[in-house]
């Protein structure tokens, strides 16, 4: 991997609705931010790259912006990633396996990908993060970037990015405009990086989610880290904490960067920024000074396959020369031996690792088998998480049976201490624009103290 460094960097920080710009300057040890400004575009980002990095330039000319060195950050949704864990081979062998893995993957997404893994190998057998993009996505931002006059230096997960700069085992939640992401950190690896479908500045959607995804991870890792670039109140950060069930501690650009950011003085155009959105952006342009915390490049995948050197003619020529009729012959007789003896031993060595082989093809197939549930959600689980936010939490009614058929009727049981909650229930569910044909079936007195049982039926709404 080329590292390329510098003196001033730009980070860049990709969304639907435009680019937040942060200069960074080094001198000697010290970092600091020059300046900071918000791109928006009328049209999508990416509709037409070539015209928006024409009038990114302009923007970036306007508002005194005179680095032309710039480190991309992209949402989680652009990317896909998958944790894999790796047996006990050499670091090229891990690439090799990582490389196949990556190959495999662009066969069942929408199209080819790049790819690239941030961990770091050993021959003792690890994990690493696979994370790819696009390549027409990534080709849509190389054009912008050049369009605009700069030279990419990186492209990576804006999350990941500013996650790397946090030492010791963490998760962290970033509530972004365009929907929630969050990052896990374990053992000084980046162990999941994934968007959440919830928006960032919805708190209790974005608590239950994120809390889902924790527990299928096995719980927090370490310190629970919130980058707020939505501007979240006090009432719902509350509220998102206490549905998470943990405590947070709130990331700033001092605290988490180590430099300070004033808008005002930096930039007093840069209308619609909050300290927290700046904060991806300033990490990005650390990142294109200090590119060894740069976790992964999709601009220089550590997964490339490296060019090898040949011989020139004129070194064949020589050796040829040098060698006679006789020494020839004892080579190429030396040389089948040698080669036999090697072959040997690699059959050897690849039957030795059969298990491995076996064990890690295994652990490829539960992902990829486990990720459908979250990118083509089964009806069932997405029935019963529009029928959970139709219940209040205050309100004293449960379920106690659930039936759905594949054609999409459904019937809901459960008790209640009132009528009237059965009542309000049923008109909930009926309001929802998931269900369709919603009514009380019956509500009647079930016979144990002052509980009233209910039978709701519905039919699930087709998908278009």
């Amino acid at each position: 991997m080329i590292l390329r460094t510098g003196s001033s960097s730009l980070g860049l920080l990709l969304s639907d609705r435009g680019i937040v710009c942060a200069q960074v300057v080094a001198s000697g040890a010290d970092r600091s931010v020059k300046k900071i400004g918000f791109f928006t575009s009328d049209a999508a980002l990416l509709a037409e790259p070539e015209t928006t990095g024409r009038a990114l330039r302009q923007f970036l000319d306007a508002h005194g912006f005179s680095s032309n060195r710039a480190v991309v950050g992209v949402p989680a949704r652009w990317t896909i990633a998958q944790e894999k864990e790796l047996p006990a081979v050499s670091v090229s062998e891990a690439k090799s396996i990582l490389r196949l893995a990556g190959e495999r993957l662009s066969q069942t997404d929408a199209g080819s990908l790049i790819v690239d893994y941030a961990g770091n190998l050993s021959s003792g057998g690890t994990r690493a993060l696979l994370v790819g993009i696009l390549r027409t996505q990534l080709g849509k931002i190389e054009k912008l970037v050049d369009a605009a006059g700069l030279t990419l230096v990186a492209a990576c997960p804006a999350a990941l990015a500013t996650s790397a700069f946090v030492n010791g085992d963490h998760s962290m939640l970033y509530l972004a405009p365009g929907g929630a992401e969050m990052v896990q950190w374990e053992e000084g690896m980046p162990r999941a990086v994934r968007p959440l479908t919830a928006a960032g500045s919805d708190a209790v959607a974005v608590g239950s989610e994120f809390k889902r995804a924790m527990a299928l991870r096995g719980g927090l890792a370490g310190e629970l880290l919130v980058c707020d670039a939505v501007g979240m109140d006090v009432p719902a950060s509350t509220g998102l904490l206490a549905r998470i069930g943990a405590s947070a501690r709130a990331m700033t650009t001092e605290s988490a960067l180590g430099v300070k950011v004033d808008l005002a003085a930096h930039n007093g155009t840069a209308a619609g920024i909050t300290s927290g959105a700046a904060l991806p952006a300033v990490a990005l342009g650390l990142l294109g000074i200090d590119r060894k915390r740069l976790p992964l490049d999709f601009t220089d995948s550590k997964l490339a396959e490296e060019t090898t050197s040949r011989f020139g003619r004129q070194t064949w020529m020589g050796i040829a020369a040098a060698a006679g009729l006789v020494i020839a012959i004892t080579v190429l007789y030396f040389t089948a031996q040698s080669r036999r003896q090697d072959a040997d031993d690699l059959a050897k060595k690849l039957k030795s690792m059969d298990a491995d082989v076996k064990s890690a093809r295994e652990s490829i197939s539960r992902l990829q088998y486990g990720r459908t549930y979250f990118t083509e959600r089964p009806q069932l689980l997405e029935c019963i998480r529009q029928l959970t936010m139709t219940f209040n939490y205050d309100e004293p009614i449960w379920v106690t049976s659930l039936n759905l058929k594949d054609s999409g009727q459904g019937q809901l049981q459960g008790k209640s201490s009132d009528y009237k909650f059965n009542l309000a229930l049923a008109d909930r569910i009926k309001k929802s624009p998931f269900f369709i044909n919603a009514g009380l079936v019956e509500s009647r007195e079930s016979g144990k103290g002052n509980e009233d049982s209910y039978t709701i039926s519905f039919t699930v709404k087709p998908v278009p």
